[in-house]
């Protein structure tokens, strides 16, 4: 699957834990207005389902593998994210979160120094 954007990649891996086809919508194949879109249609349309709460157990479970993991691929895709990653040095990494405020983003650090040590 091709994705637009990270978040897009995330919902997907999210929403298909309950629905396999409307996950895809969020693919640039599918053609939607969501897969389409930038990242803030993604992260808007993150209800498209709703997971039950063992499903939210799950998901809570291995999201940040998911993400780690969606980041990894897009950082070996893209030379240009890959350089201004690297570009960063040894710079703390902080990131807006809208529902809980600004956190670090340690794990994109965490990568950035997998970079630098291969």
């Amino acid at each position: 699957n091709l994705f637009n954007a990270i978040e897009h990649a995330f919902q997907y891996k999210k929403i298909e834990i309950v629905d396999k086809i409307k996950s895809k919508w969020f693919t640039l194949e599918s053609n939607q207005n969501i897969g389409n879109g930038n990242g803030i249609i993604a992260q808007k349309n993150r209800k498209l389902i709703l997971l039950t709460k063992d499903e939210i157990i799950y998901w809570n479970t291995i999201k940040n593998d998911v993400l780690i993991d969606i980041t990894k691929s897009r950082l070996l895709q893209s030379e240009i994210f890959r350089n201004v990653l690297l570009l960063t040095n040894k710079a703390e990494l902080w990131h807006v979160i809208i529902r809980r405020g600004i956190v670090r983003n340690k794990y994109l650090e965490l990568l950035r120094d997998e970079l630098n040590n291969n």
